[in-house]
């Protein structure tokens, strides 16, 4: 019995000073990464840690696709632009960026790109990119610190660089570079509609978290007099209008009079398949049209 409890205090020490090694470790990497980046890593560190932007541009990997900069750019010669939309990501993740970059510099105007679903999905201390920077950013703290449970897993080391660190080490060793695309990323190549299958997802709820995020989103921007656009971009396939997480999407922008604009069934755009990588993704000259179309919509066109 007594070298069962020792050989369990041996293991339950070595566990413990295993994560607190990952976690010092995890810290001190994702503080060295470069400042510039377009991948998994850096560029959320670049949105989280150093991004400053007049105009600043949020949403998943629709959002990073879809917003040419190059035209915001044209627009507004004199403007600094970012695209901080960002794979896989939810509204907690744009209200993080959202609450760092205003701590640098106010943008003037954030463009929100939502997809139809997101007030459904759950994207909260598990999501991998916000639990990176948790040690290193107290906005993200804040955002995922809802629950005690929360609060105690996010001290673990493991769980905040599980499956991270080797990528974050190498990340780390990256030469320093310039984003000159502004975190925008054109996608090649045409939809093939001869092998496209798809069956629509049935959404039939709206997570409270991500509203309640949404709702901080807006109120940010009026407390700091920034211009909100919400917007939903192109589809190549009919999306379902009745949704409930649609539904409460628009109901919540009209209530908290939110411009919001949805292109997700537009006849332009979803009766071309040219203009699409995929079904979810515009390619590089969708995006072109896509985003001289969006800003002849709301008159923010210079000329």
């Amino acid at each position: 019995m007594r070298k069962l409890l020792i050989y369990s205090a041996v293991i339950i020490i070595c566990t413990a000073t295993a994560d607190f090694l990952t976690g010092r470790l995890g810290k001190y990497f994702t503080e060295q990464l470069p400042e510039y980046g377009d991948n998994l890593i850096t560029k959320p560190n670049y949105a989280l840690q150093h991004a400053k932007a007049d105009i600043l541009i949020l949403g998943s990997s629709r959002a990073e696709h879809h917003y040419d900069t190059r035209i915001f750019q044209l627009q507004f010669p004199d403007t600094e632009i970012y695209n901080a939309g960002q794979h896989n990501q939810g509204m907690n993740y744009a209200l993080a960026v959202l609450k760092s970059c205003i701590e640098r510099k106010t943008p003037k105007i954030v463009f929100l790109d939502c997809e139809p679903e997101v007030l459904s999905e759950e994207k909260t201390a598990a999501n991998t990119t916000l639990k990176t920077f948790y040690s290193v950013n107290n906005n993200v703290k804040s955002v995922l610190n809802e629950t005690l449970k929360d609060k105690i897993v996010l001290k673990s080391g493991f769980y905040k660089y599980n499956g991270v660190i080797l990528k974050l080490f190498l990340d780390s060793r990256l030469p320093k570079s310039e984003d000159t695309l502004k975190g925008f990323e054109s996608l090649k190549g045409s939809l093939d509609t001869s092998k496209l299958k798809y069956e629509q997802p049935e959404f039939t709820s709206v997570i409270s978290k991500a509203e309640k995020d949404f709702k901080e989103i807006i109120s940010l921007c009026k407390k700091h007099n920034i211009k909100l656009y919400v917007v939903i971009s192109p589809y190549y396939y009919h999306q379902n209008e009745m949704s409930l997480p649609y539904v409460r999407l628009s109901e919540i922008c009209s209530k908290k009079n939110v411009s919001f604009s949805d292109y997700m069934n537009n006849s332009f755009f979803d009766s071309q398949p040219q203009l699409f990588h995929d079904i979810n993704h515009l390619n590089e000259k969708g995006a072109i049209l896509f985003t001289y179309r969006l800003l002849y919509d709301l008159h923010l066109t210079q000329y």
